[in-house]
């Protein structure tokens, strides 16, 4: 989202788009040391984004809520943004589809490894 910010000109300089950079990696680091932190994410080293993505959805369902709605492009692995806050014309939102058939998700691993944390937290 930065670099979408960049390029439609909501971040003006190099100096606002460093420091968002540098915020952003910061947002990351502290994100797998809480994970880390409380049991939820080890790095291996292998498949470190969507190793990540199950444990912050670990996390985030253990949480005491009544609604929990996972993002599916996250363990699809896709990385185009949906919604661009603050764009109407300048950013197509909500008109990407998923990369993955419908008729696909029972038989995805990625899918089905989430549907199994899901389970696994609400099932109870």
């Amino acid at each position: 989202d930065i670099e979408l910010l960049k390029h439609h000109n909501f971040i003006k300089d190099e100096i606002a788009y460093n420091k968002a950079l540098i915020a952003r990696e910061d947002e990351k680091r502290r994100l797998i040391f809480n994970l880390s932190r409380n049991g939820y994410f080890f790095n291996d080293g292998s498949k470190l984004p969507l190793n990540l993505v199950y444990a912050m959805y670990d996390y985030l369902s253990a949480s005491p809520n009544y609604l929990f709605l996972p993002q599916l492009e996250d363990v699809l692995g896709q990385i185009q943004q949906i919604n661009l806050p603050g764009t109407d014309k300048e950013h197509e939102n909500w008109r990407y589809k998923l990369s993955l058939n419908v008729e696909d998700w029972l038989c995805d691993e990625r899918v089905l490894k989430l549907a199994m944390i899901m389970k696994d937290k609400y099932s109870n």
